[in-house]
């Protein structure tokens, strides 16, 4: 979306009709990301064609409603509207609104935050010819991956707070490790900040296990696991 309004700035002249030459870009753009959906088929080069694409999109009809739901216009406005333009609109509304769906999860724990990105990575697959989704398909799923990777940094300083709550345990107790976490009391220990409840938490005879996972996903993919023993003296 920001390299097609940098293409506008650079025409000189500028393009008679500035709208459909911005959906053609956007469009044309998405395409040879390789995305390849049918959806994504070229334009005319030509903003005047008669087979105008945009008149063409099957999302044209949810694009009207949309427009005339966010922009406070009546239907009866929209429908006057070029449906470039109406498009475009319906493009970059739909981004926004999901944008700000992401950006929200900056403020959130890891706990709250996760199944949120889940929800609306969904959204972003469903349907998969929606045109609206076509800017936050591009720009918005690296903002998931940045999120979760500082849930992975915090998870994984909150699980090394959990061994050194073990190791406290272990030197006020003959070496011994707790039957439970919620036994060892000697310095506060966290939850897990991937799912907002305790670390999971085994011992089997002289080895305890602390681990976590992340919520529908397999240990072996995003989870962590420690062994913990005590050297004798």
């Amino acid at each position: 979306m920001q390299d097609a309004f940098v293409k506008l700035a650079q025409q000189s002249p500028p393009p008679a009709e500035v709208l459909p030459w911005l959906y053609r870009v956007v469009r044309n753009g998405a395409s040879a990301a390789g995305r390849g959906e049918a959806w994504f088929a070229a334009a005319d080069d030509r903003v005047d064609a008669p087979d105008d694409p945009a008149a063409k999109s099957p999302d044209l009809p949810a694009a009207h409603k949309f427009v005339a739901r966010t922009k406070e216009i009546s239907a009866e406005q929209v429908e006057t509207m070029p449906a470039a333009q109406v498009l475009l609109r319906y493009i970059i509304g739909m981004y926004t609104e999901q944008r700000d769906t992401f950006f929200r999860v900056f403020y959130l724990t890891p706990a709250r935050a996760i199944p949120l990105i889940e929800a609306t990575n969904k959204q972003l697959r469903e349907p998969p010819g929606a045109e609206g989704q076509v800017a936050a398909r591009l720009l918005l799923p690296a903002v998931s991956g940045v999120v979760l990777a500082q849930s992975r940094v915090e998870r994984n300083l909150a699980a090394l707070r959990v061994v050194e709550a073990l190791r406290s345990y272990a030197a006020a107790h003959d070496g011994r490790l707790p039957d439970k976490l919620t036994d060892a009391t000697e310095v506060p220990i966290p939850d897990d900040p991937c799912n907002g409840k305790p670390f999971e938490y085994t011992r089997e005879g002289d080895m305890a296990t602390v681990v976590s996972r992340v919520p529908g996903d397999p240990i072996i993919t995003s989870g962590i696991r420690y062994r913990v023993t005590i050297r004798k003296k």
